[in-house]
């Protein structure tokens, strides 16, 4: 059922902009695409090690109406030296899809889908999705 309805949700996120994007003649598309990776690497009387890595793309679809995709790793592994004994200390994966639609200059709303998981905290899949309002300051 969550998978049905996360399906849903994309599928009406797709056909939003495609539909926004045929109403304008010549649609004004600006990308933008963030990325970050980092890994840090430490030794003592354990050697850690932690990899990690983000990307964030953004297009505006027309004047009042942009997506946003972003998608997140990190794995951490620390060593025991005197054992030599690997152990995963931290292992995390999410993403999320965002469609806003810009009422004023300020005043949105739009649908948000996404799923993460973190068995370190408990979760194993976590699926959502909804919807939202927000106002810039």
């Amino acid at each position: 059922m969550k998978k049905f309805m996360a399906t849903g949700l994309c599928s009406l996120i797709i056909a939003l902009a495609a539909s926004a994007q045929a109403q304008e003649a010549k649609p004004e598309k600006k990308w933008i695409d963030e990325a970050e990776l980092s890994f840090v690497n430490t030794s003592g009387n354990s050697k850690t090690s932690t990899l990690a890595a983000k990307n964030l793309l953004k297009i505006k679809f027309t004047h009042m109406l942009e997506g946003e995709w972003d998608i997140a790793a990190l794995k951490s592994q620390s060593t025991d030296k005197t054992t030599d004994r690997n152990e995963l200390t931290a292992e995390r994966y999410s993403t999320n899809l965002k469609l806003s639609y810009f009422f004023t200059e300020r005043l949105y709303s739009g649908l948000i889908t996404g799923w993460s998981r973190d068995e370190f905290a408990g979760l194993q899949n976590k699926f959502y999705a909804g919807a939202f309002v927000g106002y810039k300051f």
